[in-house]
């Protein structure tokens, strides 16, 4: 019996599937946070975030921990946020620093393709080449059609670069598989895709998911998805693709730059976010018991803040980094990175606050005024008066502390894009529309900005209101043009204004008919009333007396204009009014339920919607008619 018993319980414990500790490691939206940057909180307080110098050190930390299998993640938006993405596509200072912190994959987000499918073919190239380790990359649902230029040539600089579908890291006797998806919503806002495009999460993922499991035999599967998630479930991309994709173990879930104190877990899938801009590293712990025994052990976020010590080999590569920057971006327009500029004797709305209280912002005034500011000063003599500024909160990506405020700052707050002349930030442009299509263009905060937060606007030179509780596209109830004197005129339906946008803004506008299902409909004109097929006709020119066009970047006029105000003391540094510290009654919600509220003053599309309640009442009277009388003619 003893014999019997030695013999069945060896077989029996090798047959038993061991369990590995594994600790995946994780970041997302990282948006060039190559330096700690100030982070202004809700109450006005203020941390320092940030930086690949502390991020290394405390990736470092968390590997020495223990003896768990680790890996390390991104789920895209690498670049596009500060100063350093300003060299992307010759230095891609971002994919080298993460290569040489020891990422094992990422994958794309949406500014990523910011610079268009060239600049990322070249950024990988130059990433390539720099004898530098780089990071990984994966993307399972980008299809890049032959026969195009631009698609042949990211074609080409993935295939060297080595960017696969899916990527099988083996470690500590795991295998552990990793692909990346681009969100719907994601890949709307990439606008200079040419003939590429990003396909359905769900078909892609299932395909890639089968791969793995069938073919590559994994043991776990990571799923680098940049496509987000809500506080609202129903709209939250991630938790679908888990729904529907149930071979998936974790979903590292970046673009809504949402911060998850605990896993979200739907089915046996567990989706984590650690917030933007480096503020912290994801810990998941985990305990694999073979194929598809997958169970969470521990979750932690790691504060990326000044209690971390800087890596000294990273920080001192950010330094060679930053002075290269100097030398060839900002010395040639008369700047510096750590160069003070003015002080505000305030902190001013953080970008999350403005995402969880929607409306206007102090920060946003001084925007908008910054650029109507701008227009009239490289103008000169020429100037024709810019009626409307239009920014959306999309567009500002970070905020000012109490205190100095530097030129990195200023370019963190508008730091998005490039313009046609290829160099980095949205030039400036001053189309002109009728007195109606301006109406519209107010009515998307009210109406369309209620599901797509980025697409809130703040405002220079108009006052309005709106019920919120009217027919949506109908809910702007009065609204009048302030000029630089502070005085009001009613804004007339067939009259042309000049307005003032970044150029992706404008952009944005010819999309609108879709995003409004086809009611929203805005035409840029020039200012005899002729319409334009594009608004990059219509770049405001920052140096009339050079030839051609030198582009008004967004955030060189709000240096400007900040740089123009009087110092408090002889020799200081110009001040930021108090006035923007706050609202200013630009615009705001008038609610109301009085039916005469709701149901006066129609405008087309109120008319467009009555008209199709009439005649679907009409039909289905017609129907009802048509069934009596055959009813009557059969008995």
């Amino acid at each position: 019996m003893l014999m019997i018993l030695a013999a069945v319980f060896p077989a029996v414990s090798a047959a038993a599937p061991q369990s590995t500790a594994f600790k995946l490691l994780f970041t997302h939206d990282l948006h060039s946070s190559v330096l700690p940057q100030a982070a202004v909180a809700d109450d006005g307080s203020v941390r320092s975030r940030g930086g690949y110098a502390r991020l290394c050190t405390a990736i470092q930390a968390e590997r020495d921990r223990d003896t768990s299998v680790t890996v390390l993640v991104d789920a895209g938006d690498f670049s596009m946020g500060t100063l350093f993405h300003t060299v992307f596509i010759h230095e891609a200072v971002e994919l080298r620093l993460m290569g040489i912190m020891g990422y094992d994959a990422g994958t794309f987000g949406n500014h990523d393709f910011d610079f268009g499918l060239d600049g990322l073919a070249r950024a990988l190239d130059a990433a390539r080449t720099s004898g530098d380790p780089t990071l990984p990359l994966v993307i399972s649902n980008l299809t890049l059609p032959p026969g195009h230029p631009r698609t042949d040539r990211l074609r080409a600089a993935f295939d060297t670069y080595g960017v696969g579908t899916y990527k099988v890291i083996t470690r500590g006797g795991l295998r552990i598989g990793v692909f990346g998806l681009m969100g719907k919503d994601a890949a709307g806002d990439c606008l200079f895709m040419g003939s590429a495009s990003f396909g359905r999460i769900i078909p892609a993922a299932r395909h890639v998911v089968a791969t793995l499991r069938e073919k590559e035999q994994v043991d776990l599967i990571i799923c680098l998805s940049h496509v987000g998630t809500h506080a609202d479930h129903s709209d939250s991309e991630d938790e679908e693709l888990a729904k529907d994709v149930p071979g998936i173990d974790v979903i590292v879930s970046g673009h809504t730059h949402t911060t998850l104190s605990q896993p979200l877990q739907v089915g046996t899938t567990s989706i984590v976010s650690s917030g933007a801009y480096c503020s912290n590293l994801g810990v998941l712990e985990l305990n694999v018991a073979g194929k598809g025994a997958v169970s969470v052990k521990g979750y932690r976020l790691v504060p990326i803040d000044a209690a971390v010590p800087e890596d000294t080999v990273i920080a001192g590569r950010a330094e060679q980094f930053r002075r290269m920057i100097d030398s060839t971006f900002l010395r040639p327009l008369g700047f510096s990175s750590d160069q003070e500029i003015a002080t505000t004797g305030y902190a001013f709305e953080s970008v999350a606050y403005g995402y969880r209280h929607p409306g206007e912002l102090g920060l946003g005034n001084l925007i908008t005024d910054a650029f109507r500011d701008a227009v009239h000063k490289a103008e000169g003599s020429r100037y024709v008066p810019i009626d409307v500024v239009i920014e959306p909160l999309g567009m500002i990506r970070s905020s000012f502390d109490k205190g100095p405020v530097t030129v990195a700052e200023v370019f963190s707050v508008l730091s998005l894009g490039r313009g046609p002349d290829g160099t980095p930030g949205y030039p400036l442009i001053a189309p002109y529309v009728t007195g109606e299509d301006l109406l519209l263009l107010l009515e998307i905060d009210p109406t369309l900005a209620t599901w797509k937060g980025d697409a809130h606007l703040q405002f220079s030179g108009v006052r309005y209101a709106f019920n919120p509780y009217r027919l949506p596209l109908n809910r702007i109830t009065r609204a009048e043009l302030v000029d630089s004197w502070n005085r009001l005129r009613p804004i007339e339906p067939d009259s042309l204004y000049r307005i003032c946008v970044n150029l992706y803004t404008g952009f944005m506008m010819s999309s609108m008919e879709d995003m409004s299902w086809d009611l929203l409909r805005v035409q840029p004109r020039r200012a005899d009333g002729t319409p334009i097929a594009h608004f990059s006709e219509l770049i405001v020119d920052a140096d009339t007396l050079r030839p051609g066009i030198q582009e008004l970047k967004e955030w060189v006029a709000l240096a400007g204009y900040i740089r123009s105000f009087p110092p408090d003391t002889a020799g200081g540094l110009p001040v930021i009014p108090a006035t923007y510290r706050g609202p200013a009654g630009r615009f705001g919600p008038e609610p109301s339920v009085n039916p005469a509220d709701l149901l006066g003053s129609p405008n087309r599309f109120a008319v467009r919607a009555a008209g199709g309640v009439i005649a679907l009442c009409g039909a289905v009277l017609l129907l009802i008619l048509i069934w009596r009388m055959r009813f009557r003619n059969s008995r």
